[in-house]
């Protein structure tokens, strides 16, 4: 591997650990407070 390609973060890894994997209750939850935000 490169360097830039081990500089580079894989976004679905961080919110797999910020907000649970998908499929998850914790995970849907996330997504249903995001939709609120940017729905209002």
């Amino acid at each position: 591997m490169s360097e830039k390609e081990l500089k580079m973060s894989d976004v679905d890894v961080q919110l797999d650990t910020v907000f649970g994997k998908e499929g998850t209750p914790e995970r849907k939850a996330a997504e249903d407070r995001a939709n609120a935000f940017f729905t209002g």
